[in-house]
């Protein structure tokens, strides 16, 4: 039996090639995907680093653009948002000078704690149903009074 669609070696390498991903919570933060995906791919690098490293990445914009799949454009966008809210700080080094990037984690750790509690503090206490946010009691409510909700 003839296969319609073979699947070559090359098509396979780059189907299970490795993922870029980013973390939903930094595209609230910063309302970009790229500057999400960018600070997610910086953070993970930072991670890498060795302990008595200073947290400087020395990565050229062409070694961005092959980590992220963004383009110069996009790169220099999501560097701008997250400048502007200081999670990433920049400097140019040496002659001729480069670009050097380090994400301020002290900042993004509370940035991310104070979008977090917006989110999630306080849930308030419903002595029926115990910690839900007021639209599940408002849902529960709704459903114990007989009426039905709209399907999201």
């Amino acid at each position: 039996m003839n296969d319609p669609f073979p699947l070559s070696s090359a098509l396979l390498l780059d189907l299970f090639d490795e993922p870029i991903s980013f973390r939903r919570a930094y595209v609230e933060l910063t309302g970009s995907v790229t500057a999400a995906l960018y600070l997610s791919v910086a953070c993970e690098l930072s991670a890498a680093l060795p302990d008595d490293s200073d947290g400087w990445l020395h990565l050229s914009i062409e070694q961005w653009c092959k980590e992220t799949m963004l383009t110069r454009a996009q790169l220099a966008s999501a560097r701008k948002v997250l400048t502007d809210i200081n999670v990433l700080w920049e400097r140019r080094v040496g002659a001729p000078p480069r670009l050097e990037t380090k994400v301020n984690a002290e900042v993004l750790m509370i940035l991310l704690d104070s979008q977090a509690k917006r989110r999630y503090d306080p849930i308030p206490y419903h002595p029926d149903h115990g910690y839900m946010r007021p639209e599940e009691i408002e849902a529960i409510e709704a459903l114990e009074r007989g009426r039905s909700l709209p399907l999201f």
